[in-house]
């Protein structure tokens, strides 16, 4: 069995560097391109239905990628964003990944717009404030495409139909000038959460001479589900702006700082200078009584009695407080150390 696993992991892994080498490598707009999640589910599905590999999902590969192979520095769960590694130093970490961040963001709107006189309606799924689809509902959109001029359209939805994102209809057709074409997409959610994913539509000409348009081109719909109960959402809502909490120390003041002694060529530990609290007199005295009575004092107060018969029968552990612990402590550690001397 453990074989079994490392064979697993093997062909993972040289499945994953197979991808990189003969998409990515030597193609460094497309590398680009993929630093959107997105656009990297994408072109991994297209290249694995052209080599028909089964048994290695697109997690697969952008985890062996990462981890095995180390070509990625940082994946973004969050934006749906990674960042190739590309000998990046580690000091400018931060710096590519807000770079990549804001030019992926970018980039998306560019390939979310209408262009070459072809329109697509938005993916808006959801009802009410904040568009959020109920669990177990299904929920439909007819999506409207139209063009000013002659072209063909085909759909790439794999990445969406993963998601369990249906579009129904053709995936190839011709759009034709004044002839909008229309697509049913459906989705029911099974949990809580946010689903994102992307579809894109890609448009060649069908008379190039007469419609002046000879450059095949790309139009994105990013899309984004939010499902669940709307109250859930809304107890879910910041009551308040974040601020960051400071760590008080609740014992700040409390002890004094270490002082670190002036090294001599020998290693010193860190000294806690204490102060010197000489034992007081009447605790020097040979009168068990008077010790006694003292103490009697600190736990039961300055008018109470003392007498042979109280401290027989007086459980004098009862009277220890928050108050009076820390000087009753201090008096039994000053009798012991008396009676050290002694």
């Amino acid at each position: 069995m453990p074989q079994q696993r490392r064979t697993g992991r093997t062909n993972k892994n040289s499945t994953a560097l197979s991808f990189y080498n003969e998409k990515l490598r030597d193609d460094p707009n497309l590398r680009s391109a993929c630093e959107d999640r997105h656009i990297l589910d994408e072109t991994i599905d297209c290249w694995k239905d052209g080599k028909d590999i089964i048994g290695v999902s697109r997690s697969d590969i952008i985890y062996s990628l990462k981890i095995r192979w180390q070509l990625i520095d940082a994946k973004l769960i969050e934006d749906n964003v990674i960042v190739w590694k590309e000998a990046m130093n580690p000091e400018d970490k931060a710096i590519r990944i807000k770079e990549t961040i804001k030019r992926i963001t970018n980039s998306r709107l560019e390939l979310e717009s209408n262009s070459n006189g072809v329109t697509i309606d938005k993916f808006e799924f959801g009802t009410g404030e904040g568009n959020i689809c109920n669990i177990g509902e299904l929920v439909t959109q007819q999506i409207f495409i139209s063009s000013d001029v002659d072209v063909n359209c085909e759909i790439k939805d794999s990445a969406a139909r993963q998601r369990g994102i249906t579009i129904e209809g053709e995936s190839e057709f011709a759009l034709l000038a004044g002839s909008p074409h229309s697509i049913n997409v459906s989705f029911m959610p099974k949990m809580m959460g946010i689903t994102k994913t992307i579809v894109v539509f890609d448009f060649s000409p069908i008379d190039i001479d007469r419609d002046n348009l000879t450059q095949p081109f790309s139009i994105a719909r990013y899309i984004s589900i939010r499902a669940g109960n709307p109250d859930d959402y809304k107890l879910l809502e910041p009551t308040a702006p974040y601020v960051k909490k400071s760590r008080d120390n609740p014992n700040k003041g409390k002890f004094s700082k270490p002082e670190r002694m002036k090294s001599t060529g020998v290693m010193i530990p860190f000294v806690n200078p204490l102060g010197i609290f000489p034992i007081p007199n009447t605790l020097r005295a040979t009168n068990k009584k008077e010790v006694r009575t003292d103490l009697n004092r600190i736990l039961r107060g300055e008018n109470s009695d003392f007498s042979a018969e109280i401290e027989k029968n007086f459980d004098y552990s009862s009277c220890l407080t928050i108050e009076n612990y820390t000087t009753t402590m201090q008096h039994l550690l000053w009798m012991e150390e008396g009676q050290m001397e002694g």
